[in-house]
C-alpha cells in the first residue's frame, strides 16, 4: 500500500497489483500511477470520514449549546500576549502543563483533600465517575481540539473544578452546616468505644488530615485573607485563629488574591461551570446550587467593585457558563441606548433655530438628505477635544443607588455626553482585553464591550484628551502619566474585528454627537465661549462693552427721533 504524507506527495512503495517500484517524483503517467493515485484517494477517504466521525460524535449529545470556551485570535494575542496567558495557576486545559504554573498543583491536591472530607459519604471514585460521566459535554465545551487522555483530562477537570469551589467559598455553607450537625448529633457519631464512626469511603485513606472545626466566620476570614491557599502549606495546618487577624498575613494573602483573580479572570483559563456545580452537587446534595451561584457572584461583584454596575443584590446573575461569563455580565448595559435617543425631545430653542440651519445652511446637511448622509456616511468617532471644542460638554454620571447603572451605560442628550467613571490602574487593560477577546469568540454574547472600547479608544487618542477627562471626574487613573492611560485603549482596538457601521448599541449615540459636531453654529458658539468668556475678567470687559453698545445705540436713536421732530 501506498501511505498518505501530510504533504500530498506519492512514496517509495509497492502496487497491490504488481511488484513494480514507483518513481519517487510521480512522473510517469501510466496505469500504475494512476491506480496509486485511486488508492490515495481511498485512503483520504476514510481518514476524513474517521475525523467527520469523531467530531459529530462530539456534537451528537449538545447538538443545541451554541457556547464554547475559545481560544484568543493570533493576531489579537500580538498586540500583549502577557494579558492572555496566566503567571501563576492554570484552569483548563490550554494552559495546563506549562512550566509558569507547575509550583501551584500542590495547591488544587490540598482543595480536593479538602472536599473530600467535606461528605465522608462519598469518595474519590464518585467524583471521578461523575466527572467521566460529564467528560463528552465539557470536551465539547472548547472551541479547540484537546489533546489530553481521558485519565489525564479528568484529573486536570477534577483538581480545577476542587480549587476553584475552595477559592471562591463555595464550601463555606457546607462546613458551616457540617460543624451545626456535629455539634448537635455528636452523641450519634461516637461508638462504645470512644472513637468516631468511618464509612467505606473515608477507610481509603482519605481523613489522614482532619480539617480542624472552626465557625462560618472564621472560615470566612481564613478564605479572604488568603490562608487557605499560600506558600504551599496544607490547607488542614494552615489555619490558626490568631493568626487570620495579622496585618501581614492579611497583606500577604492579598497579594496572592488579585495575583489569582488576574489568572482566574483570562478567557483561556476557564473551565465550564457546571463541573464546579456537580461537585457541589456531591459534597452539599441536590437542590443547594443556589447558595453556589450567590458566592461566586459575590466574589465576581467584590473584584469589579470598583467599577459601576448594574446588576445589584436579588439581580445577581444565575446562568452564565464560566468566570469571565459571570464577569461580563456585571458589565452589560442596563438601557437600550438606541431606544432611548430616537425618543430625545429637541429643546425649544433648537426648534427656533431650525430655521437657521435649514436656510441660512449653519448645517452642513440639511433635513431632505440627511438620511442619506447617515446611511453612507461612515462611522468616526472623534476625539473628546474635538467634541469640546464644538461645545459638547463632559460630565461624570453619579451612580443612583435606587436606579443603578453599569460602566457601559453612556448617555447623551441636549450637547452633555455622561460618562460613567472610570478607574484605571495596572490591571484594567488585561480585564478589558479578556472582556474583549470572550465577545470576539462568542459573538452570541454581543460586542457591547468591544464598541465600549472602540468607541473609549477614539475618544482618548490623545493625552490631553485624557486629561480633558480627568478633570472633569471621569477618569481617575494610577498610571504614571495620562499618555499611558491613551497609549492603552488605542491598543485595546488593535486587531479587534468591529464594524461600528453595523450593530452597535452606541450608534445612535455616535449620530447624535456627530450632527452636534458638524453644527456650525455650536462651534463658533463654543468658540466664543472658550475663547471670550472662558476668563471671568473678559467676560466682564465683554458684558461692559456690549452695554456701551447699547447706550450708544440708543443714544443714536434717541438723538434721531429727537431731530425728527425739529424738522416736523
Amino acid at each position: 500500500m501506498v501511505r498518505l504524507h501530510s504533504g500530498g506527495g506519492c512514496t517509495n512503495g509497492r502496487s497491490e497489483d504488481n511488484e513494480t517500484t514507483r518513481d519517487p517524483e510521480c512522473l510517469s503517467s501510466s496505469s500504475e500511477n494512476t491506480r496509486a493515485d485511486g488508492m490515495n484517494i481511498d485512503q483520504m477517504v476514510a481518514y476524513m470520514t474517521e475525523k467527520l466521525n469523531f467530531f459529530l460524535t462530539l456534537d451528537i449529545s449538545h447538538e443545541n449549546e451554541i457556547f464554547k470556551i475559545g481560544k484568543v485570535k493570533s493576531n489579537i494575542r500580538e498586540v500583549d500576549r502577557y494579558s492572555y496567558e496566566p503567571v501563576m495557576i492554570s484552569i483548563g486545559p490550554y494552559h495546563h502543563g506549562t512550566p509558569a504554573v507547575l509550583a501551584m498543583e500542590k495547591e488544587k491536591w490540598f482543595c480536593l483533600d479538602y472536599v473530600l472530607k467535606l461528605n465522608q459519604d462519598k469518595c474519590l471514585k464518585d467524583y471521578l465517575t461523575t466527572m467521566e460521566e460529564l467528560e463528552k459535554q465539557i470536551r465539547n465545551s472548547y472551541s479547540g481540539e484537546i489533546n489530553m487522555e481521558s485519565g489525564e483530562f479528568l484529573q486536570m477537570i477534577l483538581l480545577d473544578g476542587c480549587f476553584l469551589l475552595v477559592s471562591f467559598s463555595g464550601t463555606g455553607n457546607v462546613l458551616f452546616a457540617q460543624e451545626f450537625q456535629e455539634r448537635n448529633v455528636d452523641r450519634k457519631l461516637i461508638r462504645g468505644d470512644g472513637t468516631k464512626a468511618r464509612n467505606s469511603c473515608t477507610e481509603t485513606g482519605h481523613d489522614q488530615f482532619m480539617m480542624p472545626t472552626m465557625d462560618a466566620e472564621a472560615f470566612q476570614q481564613m478564605l479572604t485573607s488568603g490562608i487557605l491557599i499560600s506558600h504551599g502549606n496544607h490547607i488542614e495546618n494552615n489555619y490558626h485563629p490568631e493568626t487570620s487577624k495579622n496585618c501581614d498575613d492579611d497583606k500577604i494573602g492579598r497579594w496572592l488574591a488579585s495575583c489569582y483573580m488576574h489568572d482566574l479572570l483570562l478567557l483561556e483559563n476557564q473551565i465550564p461551570f457546571f463541573v464546579v456545580k456537580r461537585i457541589y452537587e456531591l459534597v452539599a446534595g441536590k437542590g443547594k446550587e443556589n447558595l453556589l451561584v450567590n458566592k461566586f457572584a459575590e466574589h465576581i461583584e467584590e473584584i469589579v467593585s470598583y467599577y459601576p454596575k448594574a446588576v445589584k443584590g436579588f439581580c445577581e446573575p444565575e446562568n452564565f457558563h464560566h468566570l469571565l461569563h459571570l464577569c461580563h455580565i456585571y458589565f452589560r448595559p442596563t438601557q437600550n441606548v438606541e431606544e432611548c435617543h430616537n425618543h430625545v425631545k429637541p429643546h425649544c430653542a433648537q426648534n427656533f433655530l431650525s430655521l437657521g440651519r435649514r436656510y441660512l445652511k449653519l448645517s452642513p446637511a440639511t433635513e431632505a438628505n440627511k438620511q442619506n448622509r447617515v446611511v453612507n456616511q461612515l462611522v468616526r468617532w472623534r476625539q473628546a477635544v474635538q467634541y469640546h471644542e464644538a461645545g459638547i460638554l463632559f460630565r461624570k454620571r453619579e451612580f443612583d443607588y435606587k436606579f443603578p447603572h453599569s460602566l457601559l451605560d453612556i448617555k447623551f442628550a441636549h450637547g452633555i455626553l455622561d460618562l460613567p467613571c472610570l478607574p484605571i490602574d495596572q490591571r484594567t487593560g488585561c480585564l478589558f482585553r479578556n472582556l474583549i477577546a470572550f465577545e470576539q469568540s462568542s459573538p452570541q454574547f454581543g460586542n457591547y464591550f468591544t464598541a465600549y472600547a472602540a468607541f473609549m479608544s477614539q475618544l482618548l487618542g490623545m493625552a490631553s484628551d485624557v486629561t480633558l477627562l480627568s478633570r472633569r471626574g471621569i477618569i481617575v487613573h494610577h498610571m504614571r502619566s495620562d499618555q499611558e492611560v491613551s497609549i492603552l485603549f488605542t491598543k485595546l482596538g488593535k486587531n479587534v474585528d468591529f464594524d461600528p457601521n453595523g450593530r452597535c448599541y452606541l450608534k445612535s449615540i455616535w449620530l447624535a454627537m456627530e450632527e452636534h459636531y458638524q453644527n456650525r453654529l455650536n462651534r463658533w458658539m463654543a468658540w466664543l465661549w472658550q475663547n471670550h468668556f472662558s476668563n471671568p475678567w473678559l467676560s466682564l470687559a465683554a458684558l461692559a462693552a456690549l452695554i456701551v453698545l447699547i447706550c450708544t445705540i440708543l443714544q443714536s436713536l434717541f438723538a434721531l427721533l429727537s431731530y425728527i421732530k425739529l424738522t416736523m
